[in-house]
């Protein structure tokens, strides 16, 4: 029997008549609304005080206001989102237990700011509950998105297990529960192994459970979580990694990394909110297979980019001991891998397609071996059957006829 949010929470993703619990329940999540943007708004003072005293270069009053302006409008984008969401679908449960997840995690536990009240006499409770709610909401809606069910059922028992892990984080903080104090392998460990456990169970949900709908609801959040891992990926270590081999100064600075990163994150609540909210959702399968070529392509170009710089270096210390590359090898490295855009692009698009879009590319490779075959048969009989074939293979349709108009010299 499959477990579900709606046994204990009546969460569902088919909107429902409006029953006498739901007025309740719009209150109480408006009212929990106002106390967490209220935390929010009161600790903004607060935390700009802490990031001055903090600062030891020059303009610290304009970097912290910035990074406060930033906290701020990341929350904002959030919480915008969580009330486009209520809006939207105010009878679904499964669209109200998404409201909550953005507002409680968006802004109440993804952003520093909050934390700044934990310095206060009496406030540590309240925010760590209020961001121990945010990381729990969002533990429990990517095993139970898109439809507020548990799938497969075990799941539910590895999110309770999940969030129980993270209770000390929050409320017992540097004791020896708390899974922050562990070694940086052990954590990023435990972390990559939850990850993998979510990637299995989604795909698994996807594969033998989800509708089309809910299927098209899925390509949409992985486009927006792709699309804002591979930036962070980018910005938070291509970029950095690229200046410090090259030797060349970049030409973003640190708070401007800071806030490319905090606006290409938006990208994953963005694609939630559209696919809980959206009626129709438009078909993003080509977006996701170009997403995949040249997210892979990028990934491997830069990678052979860096190899080259890194062989180049090498070089130029072992001859001249100057730890500078000349400009004509980064020329040379920079000429050479676009020279291999083309045949690198063609190789994953052809591998791409026949490994998550089998069906596309048998079709796509009959169609054109019928077209090829038009060229050298004018037999009409036989080009009638291998039509009505090359339709039952690619189209598969119930039943094929092909109706041919006869010559006008017959017709008379």
């Amino acid at each position: 029997m499959a477990h579900s949010l709606d046994d204990v929470g009546q969460i569902g993703s088919a909107p429902r008549r409006p029953t006498r619990a739901l007025p309740l329940l719009w209150l109480a999540l408006l009212l929990f609304a106002v106390v967490v943007v209220g935390v929010f708004v009161a600790a903004m003072p607060l935390h700009y005080d802490q990031l001055v005293g903090a600062c030891a270069g020059q303009h610290c009053a304009l970097t912290a206001g910035y990074l406060v302006v930033l906290d701020a409008f990341t929350a904002l984008v959030w919480l915008a989102l969580a009330a486009i969401v209520f809006w939207r679908r105010p009878g679904d449960r499964m669209a109200i237990f998404t409201a909550l997840t953005l507002l409680t995690f968006g802004v109440g536990r993804f952003p520093n700011t909050p934390l700044a009240l934990t310095t206060l006499a009496g406030w540590w409770l309240p925010v760590g509950v209020l961001r121990f709610l945010g990381s729990a909401c969002l533990s429990i809606f990517v095993f139970v998105f898109p439809d507020g069910d548990f799938q497969p059922p075990i799941t539910r028992w590895i999110v309770a297990a999940w969030i129980v892990l993270q209770i000390p984080e929050f409320f017992f903080t540097r004791s020896g529960a708390d899974v922050t104090t562990l070694p940086p392998l052990l954590q990023f460990a435990g972390f990559f192994g939850f990850t993998l456990v979510v990637v299995a169970a989604q795909a698994w949900r996807y594969r033998f459970v989800s509708t089309p709908r809910q299927r098209q609801q899925t390509r949409w959040v992985i486009l927006g979580v792709s699309l804002a891992l591979i930036c962070y990926l980018g910005l938070e270590f291509g970029y950095p990694l690229a200046v410090e081999l090259t030797g060349v100064p970049g030409p973003l600075r640190d708070e401007t990394l800071t806030s490319l990163i905090s606006l290409t994150f938006l990208l994953a609540p963005i694609s939630m909110a559209i696919a809980i909210a959206r009626n129709r959702l438009y078909d993003v399968d080509a977006l996701i297979n170009r997403l995949l070529v040249y997210g892979v392509l990028s990934t491997a170009l830069a990678a052979l980019y860096l190899v080259a710089i890194l062989v180049l270096q090498v070089a130029v210390v072992a001859l001249n001991g100057s730890r500078e590359v000349n400009s004509l090898f980064l020329v040379a490295a920079t000429l050479g891998v676009a020279a291999l855009f083309q045949p690198l692009r063609r190789a994953l698009q052809r591998g791409i397609d026949q490994r998550f879009y089998r069906r596309k590319y048998d079709a796509t490779a009959t169609v054109s071996a019928f077209a090829e075959s038009l060229r050298q048969n004018i037999d009409l009989a036989e080009l009638r059957e291998r039509l009505i074939e090359v339709v039952h293979e690619t189209v598969q349709p119930t039943q094929a006829t092909l109706w041919l108009r006869r010559p006008t010299s017959e017709r008379r």
